[in-house]
């Protein structure tokens, strides 16, 4: 009876051992940065899940007021400093403005977002990253593309170019800051202000007639370029795509790593013209202009609503064959 009693203890004590020793073995995941709002001091491994608070003007009353602001970061700007801006033909952002004739001369900064419906982060943390990058001003513009396998958006004729000259590396999400590769779990305002407080060499200003897919508008340079050859490329992108369980067409457009029944696709690439588009030529002078015709076919499931064009201006370095970001509109 004891010898019986003694090995039911020692199984026991076995059993507890086993549970205490594969316990401590498994690594609990979540967000180790420090710096994040959803800092989990019990995780060992991150999995990309931080989220970092929304930097800009939290000023009410400030001209530049940003209301997805949570954190303010110094660039409130009086209404009247506007104002007096726009009286300029300044555009508000003190660089020479744009007088509704031509392309405004001001600095855009281009964010590229490779994404997929199948992806969980592309939902979550990425997704977030976009939303704050394009709130941080009207002159950030957004490009996502959908990579993903199954996705119902994936339409490599109309980014293959610019998947080669900005790639995925084999895996998404992948989000691209003008020239350089950022980490999507990491939101950096800085790096975009930096960018839009730059003096633009060129811009463009381009229309879209949605009915028909033609785009026309014109390209002008504001400063003399290099011996490069320059190019731009013309994107129509769409908004409000329903990808949520709520409101998605068809349950190929749901988006993993959301809990938002009405969450949108946006920025969604749908058509380009192609290679890295319409030439502009080499050793351009300040003043010259280039004007744009072009026309592209719109598919009829897509919302003519919410469809928009952007414009990248680029700058093909001869010695690479790199493609340098010049300006967005």
């Amino acid at each position: 009876m004891k010898k019986s009693l003694l090995l039911n203890n020692y199984f026991s004590v076995l059993a507890i051992l086993a549970i205490l020793f594969t316990t401590s073995c498994q690594k609990k995941e979540g967000c180790t940065d420090g710096t994040a709002k959803n800092y989990n001091a019990e995780a060992l491994i991150d999995d990309g899940s931080c989220k970092y608070p929304t930097k800009g003007c939290t000023d009410p009353l400030a001209a530049n007021y940003n209301p997805l602001a949570e954190e303010d970061d110094g660039t409130c700007k009086k209404a009247e400093e506007d104002d007096d801006d726009d009286n300029n033909g300044n555009g508000g952002n003190g660089n020479g403005g744009n007088n509704g004739n031509g392309p405004a001369n001001k600095q855009g900064v281009l964010v590229i977002k490779w994404t997929g419906t199948n992806c969980g982060p592309c939902g979550g943390s990425a997704h977030d990253a976009i939303e704050q990058y394009a709130a941080i001003s009207s002159d950030v513009h957004v490009l996502a593309g959908h990579s993903g396998s199954g996705d119902p958006m994936n339409n490599w004729s109309a980014y293959g170019w610019l998947k080669t000259e900005r790639p995925t590396g084999g895996g998404i999400p992948k989000i691209y800051v003008c020239d350089s590769l950022v980490t999507y779990s990491s939101f950096n305002d800085q790096y975009i202000s930096d960018y839009l407080n730059q003096a633009p060499v060129a811009n463009c200003k381009l229309s879209l007639d949605a009915a028909t897919g033609d785009v026309t508008g014109n390209v002008k340079f504001f400063q003399n370029g290099t011996s490069n050859n320059y190019h731009l490329s013309i994107f129509i992108v769409e908004d409000n795509i329903g990808g949520g369980t709520s409101n998605a067409s068809h349950p190929d457009y749901e988006q993993l790593g959301t809990s938002d029944p009405n969450y949108e696709h946006d920025h969604v690439v749908r058509a380009s013209v192609s290679g890295a588009g319409v030439s502009l030529g080499s050793s351009p002078s300040a003043g010259d202009e280039t004007t744009i015709s072009e026309t592209l076919t719109i598919d009829p499931s897509w919302d003519t609503n919410n469809l928009h064009v952007v414009g990248v201006i680029w700058e093909e370095d001869a010695t690479s064959g790199e493609y340098i970001f010049i300006n967005v509109d």
